[in-house]
């Protein structure tokens, strides 16, 4: 009697794990399965290498990441020092996406601004609020946080290549959690969305529209330098220069089908970012800084570069801007 209680409470289990996973690949062939034994089923929109959930901007860099590279981090930023010195430093906030990220590459653009201020004898103390994948909605969300702590001297916005795929201020990862935590039917979700299709929910995820890439990214910037005027510091937009605009040779070891979609994205939206660069004045264009290197390699994907080579000579170049208007004096 035992054994057939066991074997019927078994085979009724099988049963039902049968019917849930029937029930998995039908939602999943439209795009509608729910996490599923242990399966997360969250977009993190392809940035897997950071695993701290930010509830305002999505994701963040984690400790282990700063730990493991030896950075030091104030004010959820990382930062870098020009010169030890007592006195008051030039306070510089970057933001932007990967290419500033220097958990992701500790010898980006902003590492040589630092060694350039550096040899210049210009005590200064930068603080990388770029983190990869943010677009400039994010940016900008960030800044209004972290602004009351930092009171930056100079904040340089280095974007422009992350919006034409991202131009909303809840990621994909952020809706991903909230329609997990919504939809959870518990045991055998699969089972119970597609056969309750039709019950009512008490929540609802709010469907955000797409913003135009363009004045989604110059909303982003205006606001961004309104918060500059309205604090009295200095603001530097930068529209960052992409693959096609500089050179349009492919890294053969790079992911092409990744590259390729981001290019196709970049000849849609760079004609306009550039001509609202081109015409706003605290928007620097820089999308030809590497004309002279036009039968070279210089990215190793869309936005990337490949060498430090031309993260130095970003570097410069972002040197000579800031000296060029005066923002490495105090504001008056």
């Amino acid at each position: 009697m035992k054994n057939y209680i066991l074997y019927l409470l078994i085979s009724t289990f099988l049963i039902l794990l049968g019917i849930e996973s029937l029930s998995f690949i039908i939602l999943k062939l439209k795009s509608k399965e729910k996490s599923f034994l242990f399966q997360r089923i969250i977009d993190n929109d392809g940035f897997k290498e950071y695993k701290i959930i930010d509830p305002l901007l999505g994701w963040a860099i984690s400790k282990e990441d700063v730990v493991d590279k030896e950075l030091n981090v104030e004010h959820n930023c990382v930062v870098l020092n020009s010169i030890d010195s007592d006195s008051s430093p030039l306070k510089i906030y970057i933001s932007g996406g990967s290419t500033s990220d220097l958990t992701l590459n500790n010898h980006n653009w902003p590492y040589y601004l630092n060694k350039i201020l550096d040899q210049k004898g210009i005590k200064a103390k930068i603080y990388i609020a770029a983190v990869g994948g943010y677009n400039s909605g994010q940016e900008l969300l960030k800044l209004i946080r972290d602004y009351p702590s930092i009171k930056p001297d100079i904040h340089i916005s280095y974007s422009g290549a992350n919006d034409p795929t991202s131009s909303s201020y809840a990621s994909g990862f952020e809706r991903s959690i909230l329609n997990n935590a919504i939809q959870s039917n518990g045991i055998f979700p699969n089972t119970k969305s597609l056969f309750l299709a039709n019950r009512k929910s008490s929540l609802h995820l709010y469907e955000e529209d797409e913003i135009d890439p363009l004045l989604f990214w110059k909303n982003n910037q205006h606001a961004m330098h309104a918060l500059s005027v309205e604090n009295s510091y200095h603001f530097a937009s930068i529209l960052q220069p992409v693959l096609m605009y500089t050179n349009k040779n492919i890294n053969p070891k790079g992911d092409l089908e990744s590259t390729q979609y981001f290019l196709n994205a970049n000849n849609q939206a760079y004609p306009s970012f550039i001509s609202l660069a081109d015409s706003v004045v605290f928007i620097n264009n820089f999308t030809n800084v590497f004309s002279e290197y036009a039968d070279s390699i210089v990215f190793k994907d869309d936005c990337h570069l490949i060498s430090d080579k031309y993260n130095k000579k970003l570097a410069e170049r972002i040197f000579e801007l800031l000296e060029c208007e005066n923002f490495l004096s105090p504001v008056n």
